[in-house]
């Protein structure tokens, strides 16, 4: 039977000498717009793998790199060796040098495949080492090894087939995945034949609305049953609310084993407290995000070690979130020719728009405002938060406050973390009171251009394209890549007779605006496209529910915890703001006509939804100018789902109800400013 062994898949066993840990990382590298998943090794530092039995007709295919972001600024040639271990001897099996910024042909992924037939029925040890010439500078050496891996002959080993009739339960959920993107919604040219056959084979919620644009608020709301401000989480780098009953903490009452295999450093990484409410949290190996198919074989091999009861698995998948690359050949499937080349030109103002790191994307679209000497509501929260965790008062950290810790004095004014904490915290009281210090303003805009550097790493795809519909074709290809991993996971669930009895719920916590004359590719804004998720469930067999249902009528992803408690028939009494919406299932009714709420970043903006019709409003307590206001290009924006209309003046009369149901909605829930 041919077999691959994925180096990357053990790197959290691997030995490493290094002067710091920092020098070897699992990320995704793009070169040349080919995207990997690879290891990351920093010079000088070496690798040692743990043994592998070889098998027959074995071959180490792999690929060498150099960041495309560090070609011009590389200080010296760096040499990639591969050492092998074996009979207690180490021997160097492969040498290469690559020089990027002299080298035309260094440019892209070098390919080799390395025989090692001659090792066959033996345990080998692999070392990867990657050095420069002596006494020669490391700067900008950022080195990467593209998917190693072993491929070989092996025996077949026949295991018996593990007796499981097991109600599990399979939480699949993918980041930044409007409904409208798939093909089971109704998408012209964006394939998902998985998701499709999921639709096919359980049931399809036409209106799933989410309750908030933010990933880890949505994610609360859908683990906790609550709105936002019952829940309390309103920023990304908050933590879970251990104390709220919640899905998890529920099934694991009832029996169940808990698990959360993350594909994101940013839920895997900051201090959440999602360890807490899970018997175990599969942590991402790779930075910033993590590809599918890596976090599918990490859940595979934990999943097969399970214990004897039902378990609940929560698969979180990053693929699609941009400004992400797919791996070819998806990344080529939905546009043809050259990105760059002048004759194809369109919108080609909006690339440079396409920004990754979130703080600076959101500062950077009020910068108008704050030159002209109004405060901003959330960069306020940022600022606020970034100033807590340098004076060690809080560990959960906005993005802003990590890389400014990682860039250290430059980003610091040259001052002490502390020293620069305190001015921060006074620039930002004086923010708080209603003005901007021109102190504060200068030290934005450098923050601003320091992280320029971090963003081009990651959207070097992007370098010279001047065509718009690239990039929108490069996220249809994310999509149809994250179908392929769903697809693989359900067919692995099948071969393992594991499929009939389980529960499987597919969704997103928020969608992605790609379009968007004042900001595209963000999810910062609540709107028809960050809001109207997909929601597939494919019923335990048992169920006698009619597969290929197509439900119509409001779902909020509240619903989903009391729904999930009494498809399984476990008896619950919680006091939650989702409603169970297992008898529209089970009888295949579409749910009756009702209304959906949801809360934007910072409990800024909230939004109601009567399909066709999405209102959204700034909170009416808050006084300062917001990120909401100027995205959205007003206050208040009513969204016409059916047409793609937008309305910010002269709004039609049917905004009258709207408006009446969010202020009574405001009113009896006690919404208040934060």
């Amino acid at each position: 039977m041919l077999q691959t062994e994925y180096l990357v898949d053990s790197l959290a066993a691997v030995s490493i000498d290094a002067p710091s840990a920092d020098y070897v990382d699992l990320q995704k590298i793009i070169l040349a717009r080919e995207v990997e998943t690879a290891i990351f090794q920093h010079p000088p530092s070496s690798i040692a793998f743990p043994p592998v039995k070889v098998g027959t007709n074995a071959k180490l295919v792999f690929a060498i790199g150099i960041k495309e972001v560090a070609w011009p600024q590389l200080k010296s040639p760096v040499r990639f060796i591969v050492s092998i271990e074996s009979d207690g001897r180490r021997r160097v099996a492969f040498r290469a040098t690559l020089n990027p910024r002299k080298l035309e042909s260094d440019r892209a992924w070098v390919r080799h495949k390395l025989d090692l037939s001659k090792f066959a029925g033996q345990s080998i040890k692999l070392v990867f080492t990657t050095k420069v010439g002596w006494r020669r500078s490391t700067e900008y050496a950022w080195a990467g090894w593209a998917n190693p891996r072993i491929i070989h002959k092996v025996a077949v080993v026949s295991k018996p087939r593990r007796h499981d009739r097991q109600p599990h339960i399979f939480l699949l959920t993918a980041d930044a995945l409007p409904a409208r993107y798939l093909g089971c919604y109704g998408h012209p040219e964006i394939q998902t034949p998985g998701l499709d056959q999921l639709a096919a084979e359980g049931v399809l919620f036409e209106q799933a609305w989410s309750q908030s644009c933010m990933t880890l608020g949505s994610y609360v709301s859908i683990l906790t049953g609550l709105h936002s401000h019952e829940h309390g989480v309103s920023r990304e780098w908050q933590a879970f609310p251990v104390a709220k009953t919640n899905l998890a903490t529920a099934l694991k009452q009832r029996g169940y084993h808990t698990t959360f295999a993350v594909s994101s450093r940013e839920l895997s990484g900051r201090e959440n407290y999602l360890d807490r409410i899970f018997d175990e949290v599969l942590r991402t190996l790779s930075n910033p995000m993590q590809d599918g198919a890596v976090t599918n074989r990490q859940f595979i091999r934990r999943f097969e070690q399970r214990p004897d009861r039902p378990c609940f698995s929560w698969i979180h998948y990053f693929d699609v979130h941009p400004p992400s690359m797919p791996p070819a050949p998806f990344a080529s499937m939905y546009y043809a020719g050259d990105p760059t080349e002048s004759r194809n030109e369109y919108l080609p103002s909006e690339i440079g728009r396409i920004r990754s790191v979130e703080s600076a994307l959101v500062v950077r679209a009020v910068l108008p405002l704050l030159e002209s000497g109004q405060a901003v509501a959330e960069v306020i929260d940022i600022l606020e938060d970034t100033v807590a965790v340098l004076k060690d008062r809080s560990d959960f950290k906005p993005d802003l406050a990590e890389h400014v810790l990682n860039l250290g004095a430059r980003a610091m004014r040259g001052e002490s973390r502390d020293q620069f904490g305190e001015w921060l915290r006074h620039q930002t009281k004086v923010m708080r009171d209603g003005r901007v210090p021109n102190e504060l303003l200068q030290w934005i805009k450098e923050i601003i251009k320091l992280l320029e550097r971090t963003e081009q790493d990651i959207t070097s795809w992007l370098n010279g394209v001047v065509d718009f519909r690239y990039p929108l074709a490069v996220y249809g290809g994310t999509v149809t890549y994250l179908d392929s991993q769903i697809a693989a996971f359900v067919s692995h669930l099948k071969d393992q007779d594991l499929y009939d009895q389980s529960l499987i719920i597919f969704t997103a916590p928020h969608g992605e605006i790609l379009e968007s004359p004042r900001l595209p590719y963000q999810h910062f804004l609540l709107a028809p496209d960050t809001l109207h998720v997909p929601l597939i469930m494919k019923l335990p067999a048992h169920h006698d529910v009619k597969p290929g249902v197509r439900i119509n009528g409001v779902i909020d992803l509240i619903d989903l915890f009391p729904t999930i408690m009494d498809i399984q028939r476990l008896p619950h009494s919680f006091k939650l703001s989702g409603v169970s919406r297992w008898n529209q299932i089970n009888q295949g009714e579409d749910i009756l006509p009702r209304e959906s709420f949801a809360t934007g970043p910072h409990h800024v903006s909230h939004s109601v939804c009567r399909p066709p019709y999405l209102l959204v409003d700034k909170q009416p307590a808050i006084h300062l100018e917001t990120f909401h206001a100027v995205v959205s290009g007003a206050n208040e924006v009513l969204y016409d789902t059916s047409s793609g209309e937008v309305y910010s003046d002269d709004l039609p009369g049917v905004v009258e109800k709207l408006r009446k149901s969010l202020d009574e909605w405001r009113k009896r829930t006690g919404i208040t400013a934060p």
